[in-house]
């Protein structure tokens, strides 16, 4: 008889005379019927890896389950429901899956994880403790886990031990900016301030970008009396996040408390306190708080990513009050300039948007770059300052406009000086340089901010609820800042740019989230529209050559996929979606094969690319971006 393994049994003659005895019997359907079941659970999970792979979780899920009904013992396929419904927001069913990937496999590190992370976002954090735990148990030097057990402790209020593990991950992690602000937020709310301004102050040394770090070192400073090198460290939290809805409240909680009035972002020469109660009301901590997978260490590839990607972006991750403090860390998103950015080329013959649209042309090249450019202002034609003497009591208006040619009419500055492309701390020294020329008052302390934006502008039209022109209060601003305060009706889909610096059209996808990071500048014209039908062509061996339907993100390897080609020849059962970078596990390449992509260059010139299939399936090279109205060829 056969075995339910289906080997054959010890009596090899019974086995065989029964077989040969019932060839219509029971035992050959029974046999089939078991591999068309395993057959049809295999497609299942595939097909499960696929939908989670292109975003569609609600397909997957259907599709694992498929897999979970054959065959309940599966880890993998339980795993890969966990992960769908992890990423769909249904905590608790993601939960009870990965409860059966950890009761099939206790040894499993990332299924306690993702356990972990599950019970967290639903807001079970004694659970969750209890699930990073057992991952510790597993992997005795996981940083990332232990993490996680102190954004847990730290959301429960529970500081000290809190604390106690935020210090632990600072040993894994020295050099970790994130770290120190974490472990310094955990001081600041048990009330330890000097033990959070040496936490604070160790990130920001650590990464001096950190905004969330300036802006919880300006609290504390506030909470110790330092009043001063508070508000240098809100105002320079404020230029790192110009468009952070919690760091300008901080930023103008911090003026109101210090100087009795709302002031712009400015870097004072000096500044006089006015006094005030030794509190943070009002003004909120910043901590990352959430479930991560990787943690961000200060070297030169820390900038732009994370040591490994984080469980789930912490975009997604909603937020969560601690005593009325906002603790999740939506991080900023890295501004890069593309290849072809509309702002690399020479200066058109067309008109701007707006008359004296201020255009620095004599900036440094060092300060040209995307990241100095959104932490810049240059005053131009129509500003309105805010000029404040220090040393000097006063009733008249403390406000001066920026009139045609640069023009200041403030009677300490000269009718000869350009106030146009300058910033408010060169136009404070300048008229600091002139007190003490004129020995007026060559010990006053001055401070210039922009009261009111007027010069900086680009105009936005098309499918959005707002159209028209938007005042802009840097040099360059992300392109996803500019639409959303214009507001996208929902049958838009594609964003045209069209530069006044240049005169380049540059196209993007609205749900590009990293080419909707490109800067605009004053001047530029934006247009909302409907998405254009593009395609994509396939040949070679593919089992569904043609023209395909184009969308934006798709890779080479998901294009061959689509038009039915294979990838690799699996092994075993393979575990799909063991990390946030979504892969289909350990697989065994195929022999080498050679994938061409023929793209028209700018001028309509043909331009093949090959790549070796292998290559980028191993993950020695990166998995190409596929680009509408490529050809791709597969060889055999």
């Amino acid at each position: 008889m056969l075995s339910p393994s289906g080997d054959r049994g010890s009596s090899g003659k019974a086995t065989n005379a029964v077989s040969e005895n019932t060839i219509k019997g029971s035992k050959k359907p029974s046999l089939s019927a078991r591999e068309q079941k395993k057959s049809t659970s295999k497609a299942s999970y595939e097909s499960g890896v696929e939908h989670g792979l292109a975003g569609r979780y609600e397909e997957a899920i259907k599709a694992f389950q498929g897999t979970i009904i054959n065959e309940p013992s599966d880890a993998d396929a339980h795993f890969g429901l966990g992960h769908a419904l992890f990423n769909s927001g249904r905590w608790d069913e993601a939960a009870e899956a990965f409860k059966r990937v950890v009761a099939i496999n206790p040894k499993d590190y990332e299924a306690y994880l993702y356990l972990g992370a599950s019970y967290f976002r639903s807001g079970q954090y004694e659970q969750a403790i209890d699930a990073y735990k057992s991952a510790v148990l597993l992997k005795r030097q996981s940083s990332e886990a232990r993490y996680n057990i102190a954004h847990a402790f730290l959301r429960m209020k529970l500081y000290e031990p809190a604390i106690t593990y935020y210090q632990d991950v600072a040993t894994f992690r020295p050099k970790s900016s994130e770290v120190y602000n974490d472990l310094g937020v955990a001081y600041g709310q048990s009330g330890q301030y000097e033990k959070a301004m040496e936490a604070l102050k160790r990130a920001v040394s650590l990464d001096s970008g950190n905004a969330y770090a300036q802006s919880n070192l300006a609290i504390t400073y506030y909470l110790l009396g330092k009043y001063s090198d508070a508000i240098k460290a809100i105002d320079r939290a404020g230029r790192l996040a110009p468009e952070d809805f919690v760091i300008q409240s901080n930023h103008k909680l911090a003026y109101e408390k210090l100087n009795g009035a709302e002031i712009a972002s400015g870097e004072p020469v000096s500044l006089v306190n006015a006094g005030g109660q030794s509190t943070a009301e009002g003004m909120r901590w910043l901590s990352r708080s959430d479930v991560v997978l990787g943690i961000r260490e200060k070297d030169e590839s820390a900038k732009a990513t994370e040591d490994s990607a984080p469980l789930v972006p912490r975009a997604a991750a909603p937020a969560a009050a601690v005593d009325g403090l906002t603790l999740s860390r939506s991080e900023m998103p890295s501004v890069t300039m593309p290849e072809g950015d509309a702002h690399s080329a020479a200066k058109p013959a067309v008109a701007p948007a707006k008359a004296e649209t201020p255009v620095s042309n004599n900036v440094p090249a060092e300060e040209t770059g995307a990241a100095f450019l959104v932490n810049l202002y240059r005053v131009g034609v129509g500003d309105v300052l805010d000029i404040r003497l220090l040393n000097e009591s006063t009733d008249r208006s403390t406000l001066y406009a920026v009139l045609a040619g640069g023009v200041l009419e403030h009677p300490v500055v000269d009718k000869t000086f350009n106030a146009v492309g300058k910033t408010v701390e060169e136009i404070a020294a300048h008229i600091k340089s002139e007190l003490h020329r004129r020995a007026l008052q060559p010990d006053s302390g001055v401070l210039v901010n922009v009261r009111e934006y007027a010069s900086h502008v680009v105009m936005i039209s098309g499918l959005v609820a707002q159209p028209g022109e938007k005042v802009i209060k840097r040099e360059a601003i992300p392109l996803y800042v500019i639409v959303a305060a214009a507001q996208p009706l929902p049958e838009a889909a594609r964003v045209t740019v069209t530069s006044y610096a240049t005169g380049q059209t540059t196209h993007v996808a609205l749900n590009d989230q990293a080419t909707m990071n490109i800067l605009v500048r004053p001047g530029d014209v934006i247009a909302v529209s409907k998405k254009l039908q593009e395609f994509y062509y396939v040949s070679g061996d593919v089992s569904n050559p043609g023209q395909k339907d184009f969308h934006e993100g798709i890779t080479l390897t998901q294009a061959i996929m689509a038009a039915g080609g294979k990838l690799h020849k699996a092994q075993n059962a393979t575990r799909a979606w063991t990390r946030s970078v979504l892969t289909v596990g350990v697989i065994a390449p195929s022999a080498n094969r050679e994938v061409s992509v023929t793209r028209a260059n700018t001028d309509g010139r043909l331009v093949t690319t090959s790549y070796d299939l292998k290559d980028i399936l191993s993950g020695k090279e990166p998995d190409p971006l596929v680009k509408a109205g490529d050809r791709i060829e597969v060889r055999r």
